[in-house]
């Protein structure tokens, strides 16, 4: 019962309980909401690319090599969270055009640092 007593003593500790919590929120919110990791990687590169004139409405899936015990650091492709990059899919309403396509291709590849082949770019049907 000291530590309770000695947390209510600190002077506003509601107050600063509230910022950090606030903090808190901030981060998690500031980063796609997923905390990072691949869902935050897709949702940060889809809003990226949907900035490219003539995309329109972009959605990203990232594929990724689990990750193992290897070592990467020889790796063709950048290693994050959820492994070595092995694809990107894109899909844009936009992407009828072919240097639309184009442009979201290489901004693509140049944002993960993967090979051309690697990343396939779509039409978006309607649904």
């Amino acid at each position: 019962m000291k530590l309770l007593e000695k947390i209510k003593g600190i002077k506003h500790f509601e107050w600063i309980l509230l910022l950090a919590a606030a903090g808190v929120l901030f981060v998690y919110f500031s980063s796609g909401g997923s905390g990072g990791g691949a869902a935050g990687d897709e949702a940060r590169l889809a809003g990226i690319l949907s900035g490219i004139d003539g995309a329109g409405k972009v959605e990203v899936f990232i594929s990724y090599d689990e990750k193992s015990d290897a070592v990467y650091a020889f790796a063709a492709q950048p290693e994050r969270e959820g492994g070595v990059i092995k694809g990107v899919v894109i899909i844009a309403s936009g992407a009828g055009d072919p240097m639309v396509r184009l442009k979201l291709a290489e901004a693509a590849r140049v944002a993960l640092g993967v090979p051309a082949a690697n990343v396939s770019v779509h039409k978006m049907g309607e649904r």
